[in-house]
């Protein structure tokens, strides 16, 4: 077992709380950069993960040591479930980005997260999955297709859906221009992505202008 309560923080819990709002855990308030030291001082400790959690701080931990396993499989027995544990986008978004292992497994966790694409937490799972590791030419109009199926009112899928089309104009813009002009995308998620892309500093002045006026009113 791992005490994460001696570093907790209340000040800084309370503004974690403020910018997590739906997450059911209860917030001790740990900073990332101690987060990341402890399961950095317990990457082997895969014990951990079969603990029980009570704390938001717990879940972060347990998504950071999933991020030191090396067997795929090993990772893919223990990543099933927890995915189902996720209720918020900071943890959601700590975990994808702590699965570098899939740059070597790209294939089988390409299948796997297609298990995911329904709604929720899950969804933005998949949906950030496909940003951090799959805005590759060969997975665009993959992506562009799952892209227009998005017909959500839900905010961190919306957000999610956004920066992942971001992400595939700074990365392509031909192509994702191309789509924008006929995308099947919700107008919350088609704007927020034009947002994001418009405070992207790899993107020039003269394509921030032409993509304003791609924005629906």
């Amino acid at each position: 077992m791992i005490d994460l309560k001696k570093y907790k923080n209340e000040k800084y819990a309370i503004f974690q709380a403020k910018i997590i709002p739906d997450t059911k855990y209860e917030i001790l308030g740990i900073y990332s950069a101690d987060l990341k030291k402890i399961a950095k001082e317990n990457k082997n400790n895969f014990e951990y993960l079969k603990e029980n959690h009570y704390y938001f701080e717990e879940y972060m931990l347990h998504a950071l040591i999933l991020g030191y396993i090396k067997d795929f499989n090993y990772l893919i027995d223990n990543l099933s479930e927890f995915i189902y544990k996720i209720d918020n986008w900071a943890l959601c978004d700590t975990l994808c980005s702590s699965l570098k292992i899939t740059k070597k497994f790209k294939n089988e966790m390409f299948e796997f997260i297609k298990k995911f694409d329904n709604y929720g937490y899950q969804k933005r799972f998949f949906l950030v999955m496909l940003k951090c590791y799959y805005v590759e030419e060969e997975y665009l109009n993959y992506i562009f297709l799952k892209l227009n199926e998005i017909k959500t009112d839900e905010y961190y899928v919306n957000m999610a859906a956004a920066w992942l089309l971001s992400e595939c104009y700074i990365k392509y813009h031909k192509e994702t221009y191309d789509y924008l002009l006929n995308s099947k995308l919700n107008d919350f998620a088609y704007n927020k992505a034009i947002s994001k892309i418009h405070d992207s500093y790899r993107v020039t002045k003269e394509e921030k202008s032409i993509l304003e006026k791609l924005r629906r009113r």
